[in-house]
C-alpha cells in the first residue's frame, strides 16, 4: 500500500506542478506580450511624432522662403514700378528659376485703360512653365479670396486651400502681398 500511496502522491504532485507551470508560463507569456506591445506602441508613437515634427519643420522652412520671396518681389515692384510687360517677364523668370513655387501672378487693379485688370499667371506644368491670363472675364480674379484678403487687410496673407479652376487647375494655397504706390494722398493699392 505504501507504493500505491506514493504513486497517488507522485501523480498529485505532478498534476499540481504541471498546473502551476501552466499558470506561470501563461502569465509569463501574457506579461511578455503586454510589455512588448507597450514598447512597440511607445516606439511607434515616438517615431510618428518625430516624423511629423520633421515634416512640419521642412514645410515651415519652405513656406517661410516663399513668403520672403513674395514680399521681396512686391517690394521690388513698388520701388521700380516696371511696365506690365516688364513685370510679366520678371514673373516668368521667377517661376522658371524657382522649383519651390508652383505658380505666381502679379494681379494689378482694374483701371480705365484695362477694365479687366492685368494678371499674367505663370505656373509649372511638368517640365514646362505655362501661362494663363487671370484677367480673363471668366476667371474674375478680383473676386478671389487670394486677391481680396490682402487687399482688405493691407498685408501678406496665406489663403485657405482651394482648387484654382481656370488658373493652375490644381489644389493649392496661395501667399499674396499687396503692392502699393506712393501718391500725394499716401499709399495707394495697385495690385497683389
Amino acid at each position: 500500500m505504501p507504493i500505491l500511496r506514493s504513486q497517488k502522491l507522485a501523480g498529485r504532485l505532478a498534476a499540481w506542478i504541471a498546473g502551476w507551470s501552466i499558470v506561470i508560463f501563461t502569465t509569463a507569456v501574457y506579461l511578455d506580450y503586454r510589455l512588448s506591445k507597450e514598447h512597440i506602441v511607445a516606439k511607434s508613437e515616438l517615431q510618428a511624432t518625430q516624423t511629423v515634427s520633421s515634416a512640419v519643420a521642412d514645410l515651415s522652412a519652405a513656406l517661410a522662403g516663399v513668403q520672403k520671396s513674395t514680399t521681396l518681389f512686391a517690394e521690388v515692384l513698388e520701388a521700380t514700378q516696371p511696365s506690365n510687360e516688364e513685370s510679366a517677364r520678371l514673373l516668368e523668370q521667377v517661376v522658371t528659376t524657382r522649383d519651390d513655387i508652383y505658380g505666381a501672378t502679379i494681379a494689378m487693379e482694374p483701371t480705365p485703360e484695362r477694365p479687366a485688370g492685368f494678371a499674367p499667371y505663370y505656373f509649372h506644368s511638368g517640365k514646362d512653365v505655362r501661362y494663363s491670363d487671370l484677367a480673363a472675364p471668366e476667371y474674375a480674379f478680383t473676386t478671389k479670396a487670394w486677391y481680396t484678403e490682402p487687399r482688405r487687410l493691407g498685408r501678406g496673407v496665406w489663403s485657405e486651400p482651394y482648387f484654382d479652376d481656370g488658373g493652375g487647375n490644381v489644389l493649392m494655397v496661395t501667399y499674396t502681398v499687396p503692392v502699393t504706390t506712393e501718391t500725394s494722398a499716401g499709399k495707394t493699392l495697385v495690385g497683389v
